[in-house]
């Protein structure tokens, strides 16, 4: 009896923890602080300059990181509108595979406060696409998450952009977004903090500081014009990379932490083929070993040591 309550115990954290697969995750820690963070990331400048990159804060870093220990500037200060020097930084985050779902959770706090206090140009945005792809290029993302300096959050999505709602400036925000690119099944999702519910074929689900924001539907072919062969609704597998960015033309300074990408995790019970051993001994000779796939040692039982039928 005790196997068998040890079996059905491991089938089933197996079960949660493949639904529930973290494809990146980092907290800045181990990165040095005064420089762009360590990994296979393409950047933009390759180099950090002092209007534009992505550099690691801490303590005595200008600006100075405002969450405990380590974070991450994404900053862009040369662009007035008409010209100026783009930033972005974007990576795979599953070997350069693309998957069908996942959910992307950070924290951030912005760095300052744009002059104009309507300014909703001063930003960083964030995108979730196929791995290779410049996501920083409206061509080959399925969305665009903008986080304003004013405070404000916008979505860029199929229908067209919101205004999902106002973030904290003076502390730290969570986002969560549960990503979902198969194009005829649901996923469902079951978090503790966040609810239960599912996310659509080709769609964005946004929670802000834990709050349920919205559900949003991905572009199809973002950019008929120029790029017809981009279709998001004809590949279940759309999902392989994450990129933060601004453009050539405007501004914008976010710092970020806690990064974390991984697969939709639901709680669904794990099925009974879950189990990997059972046993109950009935079967067994008592007296002798039981019969089974194991290995003993002595290889048979003595007055002193074994394992017995009883």
């Amino acid at each position: 009896m005790t196997l068998r309550c040890l079996a059905l115990t491991i089938g089933l954290s197996l079960s949660v923890r493949l639904m529930g697969q973290t494809y990146y995750e980092n907290d800045f820690e181990s990165d040095t602080a005064g420089e762009q963070p360590g990994g296979d990331i393409t950047f933009s400048p390759s180099s950090n300059t002092a209007t534009n990159g992505a550099m690691v804060l801490d303590a005595t870093t200008t600006p100075a990181s405002p969450f405990p220990g380590k974070s991450l500037y994404v900053y862009d200060l040369d662009g007035d509108g008409s010209a100026g020097t783009p930033t972005h930084m974007r990576f795979a985050f599953n070997g350069g595979a693309n998957v069908s779902n996942v959910r992307v959770d950070f924290e951030f706090q912005r760095a300052f406060a744009p002059a104009d206090p309507n300014d909703s140009d001063t930003r960083i945005q964030v995108a979730v696409g196929r791995a290779g792809d410049s996501l920083n290029n409206s061509d080959f993302r399925p969305f665009e998450l903008r986080l304003q300096n004013r405070g404000q959050i916008e979505l860029n999505h199929r229908d067209g952009t919101t205004t999902v709602g106002d973030y904290l400036t003076d502390q730290a925000n969570k986002i969560t977004l549960l990503l979902n690119s198969h194009d005829t099944e649901s996923v469902a999702y079951d978090d503790p903090d966040l609810g239960s519910g599912t996310v659509a074929p080709n769609t964005v689900v946004l929670f802000l500081n834990g709050t349920l924001m919205g559900s949003y539907p991905f572009h199809q072919t973002p950019d008929p014009a120029n790029a017809p062969q981009i279709d998001f609704y004809a590949e279940d597998n759309d999902l392989g990379q994450i990129a933060f960015y601004q453009d050539s033309k405007r501004q914008g300074g976010i710092i970020f932490d806690n990064l974390k990408i991984s697969a939709i995790a639901s709680a669904t019970p794990p099925p009974a083929s879950a189990t990997l051993f059972a046993a109950d001994f009935e079967s067994d000779t008592v007296g002798n070993q039981p019969e089974g796939p194991y290995t003993f040692s002595p290889g048979s039982n003595t007055a002193t040591n074994g394992a017995y039928v009883i």
